[in-house]
């Protein structure tokens, strides 16, 4: 969006010092919105996802291949609505902070990841503990996915998404190098 409305801010013909007053008031607030938006949830949603299909059999250039079109799909999709957004409104870009999908966005993201990590973590699990021997029975695994998906719930709000995935890849890593 910040991009978007300098171009048509520097087209336009805008004062220097207007056009340095919109970037030193504005990029912090709309990286931080893009971030928890992107980073802290999208991205960690396309991994859980990806661990998910990993561990229910999907070959590993199939999984690299859907982590990589689901993220850059939503991922270039914002990138192109905002310039479009910004470059259409100018440096009168703040009514766009209340789109939807920058105002509600987030929130729902980390509920879809905290639902994403409940259901991908134990799928991955009860995949890795296939390889062992004396096999966990189903309940247990079912069991483990409720307590997963409860524990996430109550999570929610209070620890990010990015968090959560890499704590549950480096448990998946570690049962594989010790399994």
């Amino acid at each position: 969006i910040a991009v978007g409305a300098l171009a048509h801010a520097e087209l336009a013909g805008e004062s220097v010092e207007r056009i340095e007053r919109f970037r030193t008031a504005s990029c912090s607030p709309l990286g931080s919105v893009g971030d928890r938006l992107v980073w802290a949830g999208w991205l960690p949603a396309c991994s859980l996802l990806a661990l998910a299909a990993f561990a229910v059999g999907a070959s590993p250039w199939t999984v690299v291949l859907l982590f990589l079109v689901l993220f850059n799909v939503a991922h270039v999709w914002l990138r192109l609505w905002g310039l479009r957004v910004g470059y259409r409104d100018g440096l009168r870009v703040a009514a766009a902070l209340g789109a939807p999908v920058l105002r509600q966005g987030p929130a729902h993201l980390s509920r879809v990841v905290a639902l994403l990590g409940g259901l991908a973590l134990p799928i991955a699990l009860r995949a890795e503990l296939a390889n062992v021997p004396a096999q966990v029975p189903a309940l247990a695994v079912i069991a483990a996915a409720a307590a997963g998906a409860v524990v996430l719930v109550r999570l929610q709000g209070r620890v990010d998404g990015w968090r959560i995935a890499l704590a549950g890849a480096t448990i998946c890593i570690l049962l594989s190098m010790v399994l």
